[in-house]
């Protein structure tokens, strides 16, 4: 079987996620690839371009912290340079919220 070539940028390993009638690489943050059902991490061909030097990154990379709106809390806003997540309920309905938008601006490359 021909190997299932991947590339992506993330400090991490991608995942197999294993559902019902489907299966998928979580990779990071909101980027997804749907692969054949039953698909293993033997299966792939991981090409990982984190470190690569000539990556050029709209956003500065880590995990920040945005204060809520009752000033007695934060939620994490995690960028990994090119998607901006934030753990707010607002993102997790709308996938977007004040947080990240804040973020884009403060925080460009």
């Amino acid at each position: 079987m021909n190997k299932i070539k991947v590339e992506y940028n993330a400090p991490w390993t991608p995942a197999i996620v294993n559902l019902i009638d489907k299966s998928y690489i979580a990779i990071s943050g909101c980027q997804n690839i749907n692969v054949p059902t039953g698909t293993t991490m033997d299966d792939l061909e991981l090409i990982n371009h984190w470190n690569d030097a000539t990556l050029i990154s709209n956003y500065k990379i880590g995990t920040f912290e945005s204060p809520n709106s009752k000033g007695n809390g934060f939620y994490s806003i995690v960028s990994d340079g090119e998607q901006v997540t934030c753990n707010c309920v607002g993102f997790g309905f709308k996938r977007k919220c004040r947080h990240v938008d804040e973020f884009k601006l403060n925080f460009k490359n």
